[in-house]
């Protein structure tokens, strides 16, 4: 029946769109909670974890000095912390690495680091000079970004005068 809801055992009650499954819709994952986004909020426990597992190789604040990290540390994170899943490693690297204190560390000759903190490596002239563009651009969009309430819309700046 058009828009009527059917039960998929997970308690979840899906739309079926004129013959079109909920999951083709929505994608199977979103449609059973499984999806996580990519986002730096929702890979900070996995950093947090990473941290307290590894402390000669990462660090949870952004704001302390990093390391350069080995070509196949994900590997390597997965052998050794099998309970944490494939995308969640790999989306925590992502953040990890496109921090600006992780950009600064690749210094052209600098080590790299696998999970055990042997330095096995080292970083390239090509990787040196990429990174410190990056983290230039970086910089110049944090600079040219508005800081506090006073760089939001209207509305946005009542409801957060209305929070407070």
């Amino acid at each position: 029946m058009k828009g009527s809801r059917t039960d998929n055992g997970s308690g979840f009650l899906g739309p079926i769109f004129l013959g079109y499954s909920a999951a083709w819709f929505l994608g199977a994952s979103q449609m059973m909670g499984k999806h996580t986004r990519n986002t730096a909020k929702a890979t900070a426990p996995v950093i947090q974890k990473l941290a307290e597992r590894f402390p000669t190789v990462f660090v949870a604040d952004k704001y302390q000095p990093h390391k350069p990290l080995a070509y196949d540390i994900r590997q390597q994170l997965r052998s050794a912390c099998p309970e944490l899943a494939r995308r969640k490693v790999t989306n925590a690297l992502y953040f990890y690495s496109g921090r600006l204190r992780y950009r600064e560390a690749l210094i052209e000759g600098a080590p790299r680091f696998e999970s055990t903190g042997k330095p096995v490596g080292t970083v390239t002239a090509e990787e040196a000079q990429h990174a410190k563009q990056r983290a230039a651009e970086d910089k110049a969009r944090r600079a040219s970004q508005p800081s506090g309430i006073s760089g939001l819309k209207p509305a946005a700046q009542q409801r957060k005068n209305r929070s407070k």
